[in-house]
């Protein structure tokens, strides 16, 4: 669990076939009953899963400004401190345009867009939603980093990656998402990865100087980190 996670350091001791601890918890086990242990793991699996979210039916117009809408609200509710409330809204965003994964259509045609009814060609019909996947796509991305950004704040580094990861699926030439994934490993300090990840970022975002400088400081922590290991042995 991320929200209890605590850093214990060992020894090589410790980590020993025959340390103390090892052998306790070899007693407890063997005491146990194994057909009562492996009834309580398949229950724990069954409620841990949840049933599949049913595709969206709503019209992707409708959604569209629903997500569009969601963002919004997410978005100035970050700017007023709400780190949470922002990532609940930017999820409604997502879950509105169909998941992390990609936009779902549903059964919504692309003249829901102008209102242009079922007046104009077949190409006109498809060249408009074609349009409107592509900008409900690039809003899924967006809320995607957003997103990533929330957890990012809220101590949730591995939920950043996964968000992150999504929008890359999606645009893996978007900037933003390759910077927050690199804070994200920063946080967990990966900072072989990191390094990679703010790297890529750097080029997407030649000019944005707050990506450089977090470039700068995980190169500082990267070789402290290094000299630190190398005192050690």
């Amino acid at each position: 669990d991320q929200d209890g996670f605590e850093r214990r350091d060992f020894t090589i001791a410790e980590l020993s076939s025959d340390a103390a601890w090892v052998r306790e918890a070899h007693q407890l086990n063997s005491s146990r009953d194994p057909a009562a242990m492996q009834a309580r793991v398949e229950a724990m699996n069954a409620a841990s899963k949840t049933p599949p979210t049913p595709p969206p039916t709503e019209p992707l117009a409708e959604r569209f400004a629903a997500a569009t809408s969601a963002k919004a609200v997410g978005t100035e509710l970050f700017k007023q401190g709400d780190v949470q409330g922002a990532a609940a809204k930017y999820a409604e965003a997502i879950s509105d345009l169909g998941g992390p994964k990609g936009v779902v259509a549903g059964s919504g045609s692309a003249m829901d867009v102008d209102g242009a009814g079922g007046a104009g060609s077949a190409g006109g019909a498809g060249a408009a939603a074609d349009e409107l996947l592509s900008r409900a796509t690039e809003l899924l991305v967006t809320c995607l980093v957003n997103a990533a950004m929330c957890r990012l704040r809220l101590e949730k580094p591995y939920e950043a990656i996964e968000a992150a990861d999504h929008a890359l699926a999606l645009d893996d030439q978007n900037g933003k998402a390759w910077y927050r994934r690199g804070q994200a490993c920063m946080a967990l300090q990966q900072y072989g990865v990191a390094r990679k990840n703010l790297s890529r970022a750097a080029t997407l975002l030649p000019s944005s100087r707050e990506v450089r400088d977090e470039y700068a400081k995980c190169q500082v922590l990267s070789a402290e980190k290094k000299a630190s290991a190398m005192e050690i042995f």
